[in-house]
């Protein structure tokens, strides 16, 4: 047909009349054709022909445009109904819009006159069901047109109440006046007051829609005298709350204690991360939980906050398990109370900051306020009449399940809830009992999870494990336990090689007579960096020992010249200078072994706590005869056979090469000092005359030492970890292989052992029997009625113990036969 009239419209070739060209054409509805052209109307192209439509084509063609067109206008008015949409819902919801105004303006301004607006809301508004009453918002406005005729009477220059305070602490929110919130403001007027009157704005906006909606109502009882009627309100308010308390839930009531628990939470966290925005610091002026752990330092007011903070959410759980609206609601006060003074006078007077500049403040109390709003809604609708428990209970997948296993796997905390929810909660289980009973519900709970996710993922009766079920969790574990193997050691060679430098700061040596006082002690001169062209000659000098330059970088070693002079005289009495003579002459005669200890000690000033500051070490070198004779002839220099000889050479007396560990005892680098890897050295007895009687002094110095200025020694000290991981490396790697690997080894290998003993309960198939009795051993508790609870418990008991009533209750149904 389209051929056709392209040919008679002179696109195609050959083409000649149509037998019906003559026939009129047929319009029908909206679609109208003229000659062979083609008509566009909206979204639909008719191609129109000289063949009449049918009454059915022309109603599909009908129901076809409409529906394009529709898809058009929808297309085109997302935008536009979204926009309405947002209208609507501001229309049936500017209750919220007011209450949120109402928690800016008191961030913003943070005195006695805005915290007003707070307690106005969090103890009448809320609280009010189904939603505030006429005489909330009437207070409501006419208290916030109050606030703004007072704060703009403290303007005037005849009342104001700028001070010497104020000039010194304006940022800060101590002054008196800016506590009340009628200070001075002056040019900032009107950029504080503004919040109020775009809080006094939405009311009247609110207001305004529940008169156009029929919703502003006036009772008969508001005809009366203003304060009787609000007595008799707070009056039928608490008998609301009494009847609460008596009935137990007997209207149905919600749960909320989850989500109140949560912003808990949250305030908890924002107090450890942010405590120095609360007073709290450190030495360093900075209270950082990572510095206040590694440092081992906890200031009372930081924990006492926290203990608070903890203890509020224990009596919170307290109340939830006793059901008590009563208790609910003075807690609810109290709390209010309690941290809007806190954090909007005493706060400001600790930090010397206003709220409105303190960010983590800002956090914390937009949390309580959320906190606060769950609060009243718990208050407005009761408690539950049964104790839910778990909050995913009626939630089965892996989420839920491993949610569930970390929270058991918090040391004390599961324990902890269980021992408070025994003690606030009626029941006849003693605490064993009750503890045994939660167990249990945990284990059920976990193997219906599993059973569920078996309904919805079914498997194939001989059906192996896929490539991706494997590579998720066999190489998952695989490379964790390669990881505990394998991982002490690759962090502590990473340590030695990214570590921070620890240099040495000081060093002294001491050389004594074994189990004599020492006979001299010398400090260093200087100490140096080894440069690039000693290091060299350290390879060069050592290109036998394997992975030198690997093992000893240069940045770790320096030198350090030891003076040869002492810091101080010898001080020996005249009998001790005997007895050590008359050992030294004994050594000779008898060949028995004396001694000469050189040791060392090293300072330094290392980043980290779990580095040593000071290291010592020492070498116990046994004198030869020769020695020994030049030792005796030293302390008798009036013997003839002597000659007047005072100086005694020691052979090897201290390494070249010096180790300075992270922690422990500092040695002689075994691998350095094998092949002439020590100093020896020569000791002279001086003194002011050739008597002796006169002050003796020790002096050292390098045997063939051409230019005797100083011993000088090799230093390798040893990198340490910086940061978190510094109290990791102070374990060891020994310790941190028994602390960690082998507890995790134990604890896996313990767990794969206990598996056989857990195929009756792992393997239950439908755990729906004991599902449903745990549920009735909570519900009858919950309707207090301990007979039956302690007559289901024990039937739970039995069923536990015995496998054969395990089976017989947990089997699938079997299918009935003809």
């Amino acid at each position: 047909v389209v051929e056709r009239v392209r040919g008679r419209d002179g696109s195609g070739e050959g083409a000649g009349p149509s037998p019906r060209a003559t026939e009129p054409s047929q319009p029908w509805d909206d679609v109208s054709t003229q000659g062979d052209k083609i008509v566009q109307k909206g979204d639909v192209i008719v191609e129109a022909l000289h063949l009449e439509p049918s009454t059915e084509e022309k109603e599909e063609a009908r129901v076809v445009e409409r529906e394009l067109i529709g898809e058009a206008e929808k297309r085109a008015n997302k935008i536009r109904q979204l926009l309405a949409a947002l209208y609507y819902c501001f229309l049936a919801h500017s209750e919220f819009v007011v209450y949120f105004l109402i928690i800016l303006n008191v961030l913003l301004n943070g005195s006695v006159l805005s915290l007003v607006y707070a307690f106005l809301m969090f103890s009448w508004g809320l609280l009010s069901f189904p939603w505030p009453t006429r005489k909330f918002w009437i207070v409501l406005t006419f208290y916030t047109m109050f606030v703004i005729l007072i704060r703009y009477a403290f303007q005037f220059k005849n009342t104001d109440t700028k001070d010497s305070c104020l000039d010194k602490y304006v940022d800060q929110g101590r002054c008196p006046t800016q506590i009340v919130g009628i200070h001075y403001y002056g040019r900032d007027f009107y950029s504080h007051v503004v919040w109020d009157f775009i809080l006094l704005m939405a009311v009247f906006v609110h207001t305004g829609l529940l008169k156009e909606y029929g919703l502003w109502i006036q009772t008969v009882n508001e005809k009366r005298n203003p304060l009787a009627q609000l007595l008799e309100d707070f009056k039928a308010f608490f008998t609301h709350l009494r009847s609460s308390d008596s009935s137990r839930g007997a209207r149905g009531g919600r749960d909320y204690y989850t989500i109140m628990l949560f912003f808990d939470l949250l305030v908890f966290v924002t107090i450890v991360f942010g405590a120095s925005s609360f007073g709290i610091s450190t030495v360093e002026g900075e209270a950082q939980v990572i510095s206040l752990i590694t440092s081992n330092s906890f200031p009372m007011g930081f924990v006492v906050f926290l203990l608070l903070q903890f203890i509020s959410m224990l009596v919170d759980r307290a109340i939830y398990l006793r059901h008590s609206i009563i208790a609910k609601f003075a807690f609810h006060v109290f709390l209010l109370l309690a941290w809007h003074v806190w954090l909007f006078i005493v706060l400001p007077a600790i930090t010397a900051q206003a709220v409105w500049k303190n960010i983590p403040a800002w956090f914390i109390y937009l949390f309580k306020c959320s906190y606060f709003i769950i609060s009243s809604l718990q208050i407005t609708l009761d408690y539950p009449a049964q104790y839910v428990g778990w909050f995913l209970r009626d939630t089965y997948n892996i989420a839920s399940s491993k949610l569930l296993t970390v929270y058991k796997n918090i040391p004390l905390l599961p324990e902890l809830r269980e021992m408070i929810d025994w003690v606030f909660t009626d029941t006849v289980l003693n605490l064993f009992q009750w503890i045994t009973v939660q167990k249990v519900w945990f284990l059920i709970y976990q193997i219906k999870n599993r059973r569920e996710q078996e309904k919805r993922e079914i498997r194939i009766l001989g059906t192996p494990p896929s490539l991706l079920v494997k590579i998720l969790y066999g190489a998952v574990l695989v490379l964790l336990f390669l990881g505990l193997i394998w991982g002490p050691l690759f962090f502590f060679s990473l340590v030695t090689a990214t570590g921070s430098l620890n240099p040495v700061t000081s060093m002294s040596i001491e050389v004594s007579v074994e189990g004599f006082q020492s006979l001299l002690t010398a400090r260093q001169l200087n100490i140096s960096d080894v440069t690039g062209q000693d290091y060299e000659q350290l390879i060069n000098e050592f290109n036998d020992t394997p992975q030198f330059a690997s093992l000893y970088t240069i940045d770790n070693f320096q030198k350090v010249l030891i003076s040869n002079q002492p810091t101080s005289i010898w001080v020996i009495s005249p009998p001790a200078r005997q007895l050590l003579a008359a050992n030294v002459q004994a050594s000779l005669q008898k060949g028995t072994s004396l001694n000469l200890l050189g040791s060392w000690t090293i300072s330094r000033t290392p980043t980290s706590t779990a580095a040593q500051i000071q290291l010592s070490g020492e070498r116990s070198v046994e004198l030869s005869n020769h020695t020994l004779q030049e030792l005796y002839c030293a302390l008798n220099r009036t013997d003839l056979n002597c000659s007047g000889n005072s100086t005694v050479t020691v052979e090897n007396l201290f390494p070249y090469y010096i180790f300075a560990p992270t922690m422990g005892e500092s040695i002689g680098i075994a691998q350095l000092t094998a092949n002439d890897g020590y100093v020896s050295c020569v000791l002279s007895l001086s003194s002011s005359n050739s008597s002796g009687s006169s002050p003796e002094w020790w002096t050292l110095e390098e045997v063939n030492d051409l230019d005797p200025v100083g011993i000088e020694l090799l230093v390798y000290s040893d990198r340490v970890a910086a940061g978190v991981f510094s109290s990791v490396a102070s374990i060891g790697l020994i310790g941190l292989y028994v602390s960690i690997v082998f507890a995790v080894g134990r604890i896996i290998h313990g767990y794969v052992e206990g598996l056989p003993s857990l195929l009756i309960f792992d393997e239950i198939l439908c755990p729906d029997v004991l599902w449903q009795l745990l549920e009735d051993i909570y519900l009858v508790r919950s309707r207090r009625k301990f007979d039956l609870e302690e007559l289901l418990v024990g039937r739970l008991f039995a069923v536990i113990r015995s496998p054969e009533s395990i089976i017989q209750l947990t089997e699938y149904e079997k299918p009935k036969r003809d």
